[in-house]
């Protein structure tokens, strides 16, 4: 039996005001998940399971494998000078027993839908979520 994926695609992009309003909130692991979503187009699950392993900073690029992704296919991403900063500075940082890039704490998140409500709201946007 072969199951049919649910067509659930997003359009909603943010532009730079909204993107720089929405990055006021203080919370500096959402605005580097963010950034992250904003310079690459990941998804939210690809973001939060991101591993440093994924990363490859010498090349310049993130490396999803086929499993990694919602469609099942591998692909590359480059990395922005932005993120490649942004990036290494989480890595000086790391917990060396937790192989996830983005962390609160030393874990890593499991879900930003409350930072992403506590960011919109005061910026007054609508209808977000991070791809």
């Amino acid at each position: 039996m072969k199951f049919q994926r649910e067509n659930n695609a997003r359009d909603r992009v943010l532009d730079l005001e909204q993107f720089a309003s929405s990055n006021s909130i203080r919370l500096h692991i959402f605005q580097a998940m963010n950034l992250c979503a904003y310079q690459t187009g990941m998804r939210l699950g690809e973001i939060l399971h991101l591993t440093w392993e994924r990363v490859d900073f010498k090349m310049g690029f993130i490396q999803l494998r086929a499993e990694d992704t919602k469609t099942d296919d591998a692909r590359i991403i480059p990395l922005t000078p932005e993120l490649t900063g942004l990036l290494k500075n989480l890595y000086k940082v790391r917990y060396l027993q937790e192989d996830h890039v983005f962390l609160v704490k030393g874990q890593s998140v499991s879900s930003i839908q409350t930072a992403i409500n506590g960011a919109c709201k005061p910026a007054g946007i609508q209808n977000f979520s991070i791809p």
